[in-house]
């Protein structure tokens, strides 16, 4: 009965799955750190807004 030897095709899939997985791993961290900039950068645009109307605010109180 032939052998065939599959291991040398396991290993390929095997590399393959773990470019794929570290690929995708690297995207979401991205995507997750852009939308915590986007996120902080919203935040801060809305401080700085809320703080002027206090300082309107202030202004008309004095």
């Amino acid at each position: 009965m032939t052998e065939i030897n599959l291991l040398p095709r396991r290993e390929q899939k095997r590399e393959q799955e773990k470019k794929l997985f570290t690929t995708m791993l690297l995207i979401g961290i991205i995507i997750a750190a852009a939308i915590v900039f986007l996120m902080n950068s919203y935040v801060s645009h809305l401080i700085s807004n809320q703080m002027n109307r206090n300082q309107i605010l202030q202004k008309e109180i004095t």
